[in-house]
């Protein structure tokens, strides 16, 4: 059973520790394991989710700060990026080794999963988004854009056919890290 995190009152005006982020990034990943339909598993180091598509490649999603307060910087925001397929694996061979995953291979595990996807998100969303990026990965499966549901928060998608979107916000995220450059003199698009 996974432990259930939410973000505190004292987080409205404190950021939340290093601690905090961490169990937020183990919820996740936990919680998108728990969420996906094909076989899917996890390391520790990196914190990273992996899941073999019925084409038998095998795909990964973790999670990282992206922004983080600073002493010296006020007001910077905390946004964490979900990240799914954007980094290389190191050793693929010893992942599917470790998931038993070997009868399940159909000999393209080493193949690029053909797609890849970065969202940034506020801390206290990042729980509510691993069905969705569930979804996500099961539409890429399926080819079919039709499999993903709604978006538990607005977002911001920097391509309105899903299937070939590669980078998304939310709209709280991105409202934060504007307002945060405009007070810098800067302006994001």
């Amino acid at each position: 059973m996974l432990e259930v995190i939410t973000m505190t009152e004292r987080h409205a005006t404190t950021p939340p520790s290093g601690k905090d982020i961490a169990r937020l990034m183990r919820d996740f990943v936990g919680r998108f394991i728990e969420t996906v339909r094909m076989p899917a598993g996890n390391t520790v180091r990196p914190l990273a989710a992996y899941w073999l598509a019925p084409d038998g490649i095998l795909n990964h999603v973790r999670v990282d700060t992206y922004l983080c307060p600073r002493k010296k910087e006020d007001g910077r925001p905390l946004v964490v990026r979900i990240s799914v397929n954007h980094y290389a694996l190191d050793d693929p061979e010893a992942i599917l080794k470790r998931m038993g995953w070997r009868p399940f291979l159909k000999g393209r595990h080493h193949d690029s999963p053909g797609w890849s996807f970065e969202l940034s998100v506020l801390p206290e969303e990042l729980r509510a988004f691993a069905p969705w990026v569930a979804s996500l990965a099961e539409a890429h499966a399926a080819g079919r854009d039709s499999v993903v549901g709604p978006t538990p928060y607005p977002c911001r998608f920097w391509n309105e056919a899903i299937l070939h979107c590669n980078y998304a916000w939310s709209s709280a995220a991105w409202r934060k890290v504007q307002e945060f450059e405009k007070r810098r003199g800067r302006r994001i698009e």
